[in-house]
């Protein structure tokens, strides 16, 4: 094993953007979970919503 991590080590310099370093591996994992937040965040504030609005009138005036 130690020996094909070393030979990896060695042959991927001649590749550099193939080979992900582990800053791009952070980076690319922080904009995915930050996309999958806001699809969430997204579809919470739009069930909110319709709650909100499913809610009588006198109850919504009240509400604001």
């Amino acid at each position: 094993m130690t020996e094909y991590e070393a030979e990896f080590l060695k042959l991927s310099r001649y590749v550099p953007g193939m080979v992900a370093t582990e800053q791009d591996k952070c980076t690319g994992f922080e904009f995915e979970m930050r996309f999958e937040l806001m699809i969430q965040v997204a579809l919470l504030q739009e069930s909110v919503s319709k709650l909100w609005w499913r809610k009588p009138k006198s109850v919504r005036k009240s509400d604001t």
